[in-house]
């Protein structure tokens, strides 16, 4: 059993529920994919952080979609609720 990545209810396959995906990319079909890889998030995320996080060490970056991919971000990144 699969359980979605936002509002964790039990889906039969993929990460996200179809409510769930079209709250958070207006689409019942998530990008697929992240625009980059491993390396340059660590690489390239610095470049568009602004703060840090107190609670935790793990890197984080703001993300946007545009053209239905994720773009990195120094501001405006989005965010939706379930």
């Amino acid at each position: 059993m699969n359980y979605c990545r936002a509002d964790l209810i039990p889906i039969e396959s993929g990460y996200y529920s179809k409510k769930a995906a079209k709250n958070l990319f207006s689409t019942h079909t998530p990008p697929s994919s992240l625009p980059f890889t491993w390396a340059e998030f660590f690489r390239e995320g610095p470049k568009h952080i602004q703060g840090m996080s107190i609670s935790g060490v793990q890197q984080k970056l703001s993300l946007k979609l545009v053209n239905s991919k994720f773009e990195m971000v120094t501001t405006g990144g989005e965010c939706c609720s379930a």
